[in-house]
């Protein structure tokens, strides 16, 4: 093995009614019916791939008792070795025999375990996992909350550490992960085990710093000298016998260490870093990973500002759930495709939510190799937790200090949360203001994440720092102004949010191919399963469908619910170009210079089913409009146009880059399928800053692009800027005043296709007249852009990646041309 993990495979689980075994030596004398079961994973993913449930049917998996078994040769042991069994995870309440006897007793699924089992294996090993079922531990009286959260089924969850995936009334299917969620591994004991660490890193503008602190169990060694290395970089370190053993702490500057940075801003250096340790028995090597230096701050409580190694970072980012809602697992390919694809779109920031599970340290790592910031709740939220408790806040304790030592060393992680909603719940029911804000779990959380996670900005509770701590013009805020309360765009700007951690949820309609395929299973627009996939709040009589037939009228002038009755596609999209317009203008409205808002977490990256759930994209990992959207107003260079009403229209260049960009700014104003007025003008926009340009003074009259003033019909239909580096096109934006839509008309949309290579196509459009919202037909193909403007006579050209040939549909939603093309060879 080569001090490589083992992990156990061979695994089978099987039900039974709560208690009817006892211990692992009574399952003798049971006969069960044993599955196939994938580990890491859980018991509802062994009976998915057995073919015996699906998500959405009944099934209650906290109502059983699940047991796991496994076989295993003993690995051979070579003079003083010793071996341990770890447990990374376990969901929830668990009880492990080994052999026949009993291991460990777990009851929190965020805790790992590490059991020395060397005297304990044979040649041939059994290893039994019970689970045991939840249901009848949420039964017992136990002291009554403060407030009762209606997200969740049960309010006792809040004595037991568990996720909240598949125990809420709305949120998520009625999927409760159960079994052994993480691996299950043998592995060698280190000769020099790490009884504790702590981490951390900095960049001055010239050199990385990197602090080490790590207590060792040396045994009957004696430790006698340490050295921190970093790319070649050395330092001692001093060593001090102290309680708890030996502790080396050292030091070390690296001249000239390149910065990390986010991806939207610049290149992510790192360097692997160890620290070798002399003791009697020989010399030993602790590795400590790739670290990344950089320095970051997040500002005052009440305008929080990210900074990294000095630049103001407009966090750009959406919310993560694991890609595998049954199994709890992410498939490590389609991860980094997904993550890759979030980097791709201009996305710089992740939140994993207290709702949620945390993610390993291969995702952190994934994370820190891509640039992709990391905001990471605790497993906390909604509900009245017992921190008084002395039992509850030894095992919190526990599980949130293995989580904040996964984190160090990290330079993607640049902030902690105590949880989701917490003290919002509490506020919203009518708690004393006084005692929500000093609710004793967020002090128990910032003094671990102080010891155990230095440098990292710690939020006790995400909405936090207004009064009430929902408001959004203090602290970080949930915001769904634009969104579940039907606010207009401008809302986004006179609400004054400072930082939206969550925000702008829609019920986002998916691609054709997503529709084709649901459609192909017997569900369609308003059937009861294309509805139980729409989110929706506990105990409202609305969904976020109903929000975005709000828009859908309020945009188009249409009434969405006859609409879907005798057209359901054109129902579809124009809600796809509602969700689209919503979330373009509202990040560009935060984004641009000048605004108070410092970042917008969008809620969320990937939908949980089939249909039109929250996510920027659907369960099979396709872009949705609102990704497109997002994508636009969030690349690190951008044009963004800003209506500014009496004002006028602003259009802003903004560049993250750490080069600059010298380039020309084209701008031309229509009047149906006239060009009326054009500007060209030198855009020199250096290293992470940004041009404003005001568009009316650039071509030289008063044309009231923005028909503020309404004197007479509106002259000005459509607005265009396209951004050039030499012949490059770096950016293009279009501009329409609301209300421009209108009825659909012939708009002359064309095109041309060409097949490149083996698996790539070419899409070039046009068009005579504006052409809003173009959406494209591509079955079976990925797709570089869809659900864009395009201005009369402008050109958009697209790439369609496919194995096989590919047909184009393209369409546009104020327009009834319908243009089919099939890719030809050049």
């Amino acid at each position: 093995m080569d001090g490589e993990p083992r992990p156990l495979g061979g695994w089978e689980c099987a039900s039974i009614a709560p208690g009817a075994i006892a211990d692992a030596a009574a399952l003798a004398h049971r006969s069960l019916d044993w599955l196939a079961a994938p580990v890491p994973g859980t018991a509802a993913a062994a009976v998915r791939d057995a073919g015996t449930w699906t998500l959405g049917d009944s099934r209650g998996f906290d109502d059983e008792d699940w047991w796991f078994r496994c076989r295993f040769a003993g690995p051979e042991r070579g003079a003083g070795e010793t071996w341990d069994l770890a447990f990374d995870g376990l969901a929830t309440l668990a009880d492990v025999w080994l052999n026949g006897r009993h291991l460990l007793r777990s009851e929190n699924m965020f805790r790992s375990h590490l059991i020395p089992v060397g005297p304990l294996l044979e040649d041939d090993n059994e290893l039994f996992i019970r689970f045991e079922a939840l249901t009848p531990h949420l039964a017992p009286r136990r002291p009554r909350p403060a407030w009762k959260a209606a997200m969740v089924t049960s309010q006792s969850l809040r004595w037991i550490r568990t996720s909240f995936i598949g125990r809420t009334a709305t949120w998520t299917p009625r999927v409760a992960p159960v079994g052994p969620w993480r691996p299950v591994e043998l592995r060698r004991t280190p000769a020099l085990p790490v009884a504790d660490r702590t981490i951390r890193i900095d960049h001055d503008g010239t050199d990385g710093l990197i602090e080490a602190t790590l207590v060792v169990a040396a045994g009957s060694a004696t430790v006698r000298a340490a050295t921190l290395t970093v790319d070649g970089h050395r330092a001692p370190m001093e060593v001090q016998l102290t309680v708890d053993g030996p502790t080396l702490t050292g030091t070390l500057r690296v001249p000239g260490a390149g910065a990390w940075w986010p991806a939207t801003h610049g290149e992510q250096h790192r360097y692997r870093a160890a620290v070798t340790v002399t003791t009697s028995a020989g010399e030993h090597t602790i590795e400590l990973g790739a670290v990344g230096f950089r320095s970051a701050s997040f500002g005052p409580d009440h305008a929080p500002e990210l900074v990294i190694n000095g630049a103001r970072i407009f966090c750009r980012g959406v919310t993560w759930m694991p890609l595998d809602l049954v199994g709890l697992r992410s498939d490590p390919a389609e991860q980094r495709r997904l993550l890759g694809a979030l980097r791709a779109g201009g996305t710089n920031l992740v939140r994993i939510v207290g709702t949620t599970v945390d993610e390993p340290e291969a995702f952190l790592d994934l994370c820190d190799e891509l640039g992709i910031l990391v905001w990471h709740d605790l497993m906390f939220a909604n509900l009245d937790y017992p921190a008084a408790d002395p039992a509850f806040a030894a095992e919190v304790e526990a599980e949130v200090t293995g989580q904040l030592r996964r984190l160090q060393g990290h330079p993607c992680v640049v902030a902690v949360c105590g949880g989701s909603e917490i003290a919002q719940q509490a506020a919203m029911l009518a708690r004393p203001l006084d005692q929500v804000s000093a609710a004793p779990l967020g002090k128990v959380l910032a003094d671990l994440v102080a010891q155990h996670l230095p440098g990292v900005r710690f939020w006790p509770d995400s909405p936090t720092g207004g009064d009430p701590p929902f408001s959004v013009d203090t602290g970080i805020a949930h915001y769904f102004g634009v969104g579940g309360y039907r606010r207009a765009v401008s809302d986004a700007r006179t609400s004054n949010v400072r930082f939206a951690s969550e925000c702008l949820a829609f019920s986002s309609v998916p691609d054709d191919d997503a529709v084709r395929s649901l459609r192909a299973a017997g569900v369609v627009v308003a059937d009861p399963r294309w509805k139980a996939a729409v989110p929706r709040d506990a105990g409202q009589a609305w969904d976020h469908e109903d929000v975005r037939d709000h828009y859908v009228r309020e945009q188009f002038g249409v009434d969405p619910a006859s609409l879907r009755a005798v057209d359901p596609e054109r129902y579809l999209d124009l809600g796809r170009a509602a969700v689209a317009d919503l979330v373009g203008r509202t990040v560009a409205e935060w984004r641009r210079p000048g605004s108070t808002c410092a970042g917008a977490i969008v809620l969320q990256a990937r939908d949980l089913v089939a249909g039109a759930g929250y996510g920027l994209f659907d369960v099979q990992g396709r872009p949705k409009s609102a990704w497109r959207a997002l994508a636009r107003v969030s690349s690190p260079t951008a044009l963004l146009f800003i209506d500014e009403g009496l004002n006028g229209l602003d259009l802003y260049a903004l560049n993250d880059r750490p080069e600059p960009v010298d380039g020309t700014l084209v701008v031309r104003a229509f009047a149906g399928s006239n060009c009326t007025a054009v500007a060209e003008v030198a855009c020199l926009v250096p290293p992470r800053s940004s041009q404003r340009f005001r568009i009316e003074a650039l071509l030289g009259e008063f044309l009231d692009v923005t028909y503020a003033y309404r004197f007479g019909v509106r002259q000005i239909d459509a607005v265009s800027a396209r951004w050039f580096d030499g012949p490059s096109l770096v950016s293009r934006a279009t501009f329409a005043p609301e209300g421009s839509t209108g009825v659909r008309e012939v708009l002359g949309l064309s095109g041309t296709s060409r097949r490149v290579d083996d698996e790539t196509y070419e899409l070039d459009i046009t068009t005579d007249r504006l052409a809003r919202c173009i959406l494209i037909g591509a079955p079976g193909a990925d797709l570089s852009d869809d659900a864009f403007d395009l201005e009369p006579g402008g050109h958009a050209l697209v790439r369609a990646t496919s194995g096989q040939p590919v047909r184009f549909e393209v369409r546009a939603v104020n327009g009834l041309d319908r243009v089919r093309l099939e890719a030809r060879d050049d």
